[in-house]
C-alpha cells in the first residue's frame, strides 16, 4: 500500500474485450449502486455506535462509493490493525497516499497540506464490494472494535 509516483503517467485505452465487458456491466449499474448503497448505510449505522470517525457526510444516494475509508482514533496503529484484521480474513487498505508527498509533486514544489498530513496515518479503508453481505459488514465492524480495543490495551 505504500507507493511513489516519480513521473507523469500516460493514458492507455482498453481492449475491445474489456470495453464489451464494461458495456454489459453498465446494464447492471442500478443494481450495483443499490447494493453498495445498502452496504455503506449499514457500515454507517454500525460505525456511528463505535469510536470511529467517518470521512464525511456523503449523500450516498447521489454517489456510489468505491471504497469505505474511516479515520481511526489517535494512537491506534493502523498497520498493526491491518495485520490483525488480515488474520481474521479481512483485507483493508490505505487510500490514498498524500499527493504532495509523492516524488513527482514534491519535486514540483507542492504545498504542504497540514490536515492531510495529520490524518493520513489514521486512515484505513474497510472492504466494500458487491459480494459483501450485511452479515459480513457486522463481522468486519465487530472485529474492528475488538482489534482496536486490543491495540489500545482494553
Amino acid at each position: 500500500w505504500f507507493y511513489d509516483v516519480s513521473e507523469q503517467g500516460y493514458r492507455h485505452h482498453m481492449s475491445d474485450i474489456f470495453a464489451s465487458i464494461g458495456l454489459s456491466q453498465l446494464k447492471r449499474l442500478d443494481q450495483f449502486k443499490k447494493k453498495r448503497y445498502d452496504l455503506v448505510c449499514y457500515y454507517v449505522k454500525l460505525l456511528r455506535q463505535e469510536s470511529v470517525k467517518l470521512i464525511a457526510n456523503i449523500d450516498h444516494e447521489e454517489t456510489m462509493a468505491h471504497i469505505f475509508p474511516i479515520i481511526l482514533e489517535e494512537g491506534v496503529d493502523r498497520i498493526k490493525l491491518k495485520e490483525k484484521l488480515f488474520k481474521r480474513g479481512i483485507e483493508t487498505g490505505f487510500h490514498y497516499f498524500p499527493n504532495h508527498k509523492l516524488t513527482f509533486y514534491r519535486d514540483n514544489k507542492a504545498k504542504e497540506l497540514k490536515i492531510t498530513e495529520k490524518i493520513y496515518h489514521r486512515l484505513i479503508t474497510l472492504p466494500l464490494h458487491y459480494d459483501l453481505s450485511l452479515n459480513d459488514i457486522e463481522y468486519i465492524v465487530n472485529c474492528l472494535k475488538i482489534d482496536i480495543n486490543l491495540l489500545k490495551g482494553k
